[in-house]
């Protein structure tokens, strides 16, 4: 047995049992390596934003630290669904995980708050609040104390609807079923416009469209376009009120078991990577939105005036959900102010678009 094969079960029987052990016992065993570390990476989907970010961080971090780290990567589920992806992060049988830091708010409420929906101009904006170090530093630290430590963290992409039926306006949301996730937030974003918002699995949201149970899922165009929704409905209407960020999270037991310089390069490399995800975050956008159209849908923009209306009706729900919870409180006015301090006049954002 390779001392690759024996890490795996030593942690996996460590940490999430038997289910976790059963995945780690049936991945392709990598070859034996010279590295001092081996870290694994645990991305969702294959082939878009995630899995972007992991290539370059095993690119970069393998060598900024000469080798002594091994880098590989698991996209495609490889490591389990959501929950495994959590609790093995958690319990140190998995290095890393790439998720929204929604997913993690059952390890600690907090993570949530970056969900806020109406704060954000673009992504360019909240690529530099979440980066902003009175926000960043905070937020990624969490839950050091039940085991996991950020690493990284960056824009997603920003919310689109796809539906059987066009929604060109505000109106249009009013009456229909919009799949959403088990959130406070988008359930009221919902219900501000006339929705319902059902809660209900990515996995479920085709079937539940054929069924009728939902008229419309929430989501972003990058996940909606990759997980081919296009076949399914042909209209999205990319209203952008929320960004969705992605996180990389590292088990505490992995980065306390390495050396200082080792755990400096990790978090080096982290925040270096923040900065070039911006450009990859817009490609993988604007190529989904190509793909949507190429295979017979429709992309739809609201008017100026109808997603301003947006934004103004929904920005107060972040202040009520999260404002008024003193779980919540003092983390989301950390990411208001820096939301605040990073927001360009319409005269900067003009200028920097070349227009």
């Amino acid at each position: 047995m390779t001392r690759l094969q024996n890490k795996l079960t030593s942690l996996a029987s460590r940490a999430t049992g038997i289910a976790l052990a059963g995945v780690l016992a049936a991945l392709p065993v990598q070859g034996a390596s010279a590295a001092e570390f081996t870290l694994k990476v645990a991305i969702f989907p294959t082939d878009e934003i995630h899995h972007e970010f992991g290539r370059m961080f095993e690119q970069r971090l393998e060598e900024v630290t000469k080798g002594r780290i091994d880098v590989v990567l698991y996209p495609g589920h490889q490591l389990g669904g959501v929950k495994l992806m959590v609790s093995g992060v958690q319990e140190g049988a998995i290095e890393v995980s790439m998720l929204p830091p929604g997913f993690f708010k059952g390890v600690d409420p907090r993570f949530q708050v970056s969900d806020v929906p109406g704060l954000f101009d673009d992504i360019a904006h909240i690529s530099r609040s979440l980066s902003d170090p009175e926000f960043r530093e905070p937020f990624m630290r969490l839950a050091e104390n039940k085991g996991m430590i950020g690493i990284a963290i960056f824009d997603y992409g920003p919310t689109a609807y796809a539906s059987k039926e066009p929604i060109r306006t505000l109106a249009d949301f009013k009456g229909k079923k919009i799949r959403v996730l088990a959130t406070d937030v988008e359930r009221a974003i919902m219900e501000e416009f006339g929705s319902t918002g059902v809660p209900m699995g990515m996995g479920d949201a085709i079937a539940g469209l054929q069924r009728g149970q939902i008229d419309g899922i929430r989501s972003t165009i990058v996940v909606l376009a990759a997980l081919k929704f296009f076949d399914a409905v042909k209209y999205i209407t990319l209203v952008e009120d929320t960004h969705i960020p992605d996180m990389a999270m590292m088990s505490k037991r992995f980065y306390d078991s390495l050396p200082p310089d080792l755990q400096k390069a990790v978090m080096d490399v982290g925040r270096e990577l923040e900065r070039h995800m911006e450009d990859v975050v817009i490609r993988y956008d604007r190529r989904a939105a190509q793909l949507w159209k190429a295979k017979g849908g429709e992309v739809i923009r609201l008017s100026t005036e109808e997603r301003d209306e947006f934004m103004r009706r929904t920005l107060p729900i972040g202040d009520k959900v999260m404002g008024g919870d003193p779980k919540l409180a003092d983390m989301y006015n950390l990411l208001k102010k820096a939301a605040k301090r990073n927001r360009l006049t319409a005269h900067e954002r003009k200028k920097g678009s070349g227009l």
